[in-house]
């Protein structure tokens, strides 16, 4: 993956473009959190997850927004382009945790504040065919930056627990697409099964995680430089094992359908 990497960076400095279009797109993504988090602290095991629409009262849809900027070098059969994508995810609730979550135990009545921002960056190589359909391998930076919040509504004084922890990966990825001018579309599938032994980093984590991405994008452009789009999303996120002196075990989906618009060029 590190190969590939370097081959794709050499390409974008060395390439010298012939034509370049670029899009920056910007709307508003409907998004659900799915799924289950266990939570355990000091310890070397979780006991169960506590899914986060009945246990942590997070199973409504929420607004978020998003944005897109994607930059493609036409070199003829092969050409080179670069993307940025993300979104922010941000719900309040109440429930009554169905398992122990931290030091705080089933059965007590809590809120929760979780706060998600997802950025992915990425690089890839463009192959056209008959000038309409691309098909695009890259490899991305896909971070993942929470703030999950819980605490007690009953209890004095409260207990708060808090997961703030930063995660990102280098995502390969692979985009097809067609373009006919007027009316564009892609779907760009990234997946990463991870294990941080592999990495040597330390006794203090240990970690299996898989991450899968999924972004799908229509796009329609009435009229020149302006461009319309209606998309959806999925970032799903699986993880378990030892952070430092705690241990996790995640398993959470985000998904939802996305409308904007932009300019293209």
């Amino acid at each position: 993956m590190k190969r590939f990497a370097i081959l794709v960076l050499a390409a974008l400095s060395l390439a010298t473009p012939s034509c370049t279009t670029a899009s920056v797109d910007a709307g508003y993504l409907n998004l659900e959190l799915g799924g289950d988090i266990g939570y355990a602290r000091g310890a070397t095991n979780v006991s169960a997850r506590a899914p986060v629409e009945q246990g942590l009262g997070l199973g409504s849809d929420v607004g978020s927004p998003y944005g897109r900027i994607e930059l493609v070098n036409d070199n003829g059969l092969v050409g080179t382009g670069m993307f940025a994508s993300g979104f922010l995810y941000d719900n309040q609730g109440t429930g009554t945790l169905m398992a122990s979550y931290g030091n705080i135990t089933a059965g007590t009545p809590i809120r929760s504040d979780f706060k998600i921002l997802n950025a992915k960056v990425g690089v890839f190589l463009s192959f056209d065919i008959a000038g309409l359909v691309f098909i695009r391998p890259g490899i991305a930076a896909d971070m993942f930056l929470p703030d999950m919040t819980v605490e007690t509504t009953q209890l004095t004084p409260r207990l708060t627990e808090t997961i703030d922890d930063p995660g990102g990966v280098p995502l390969p990825y692979i985009q097809v697409g067609l373009d006919t001018g007027v009316v564009a579309g892609f779907i760009e599938v990234g997946y990463l099964p991870l294990k941080t032994k592999d990495l040597n980093l330390g006794s203090e984590y240990d970690v299996e995680s898989e991450t899968l991405d999924i972004e799908a994008m229509v796009k329609v452009r009435p009229a020149p430089h302006v461009e319309l789009f209606a998309g959806y999303r999925l970032f799903k996120l699986s993880l378990e094992g030892r952070l430092q002196q705690d241990t996790v075990d995640i398993d959470i989906d985000l998904s939802g359908f996305m409308i904007g618009g932009g300019v293209h060029w």
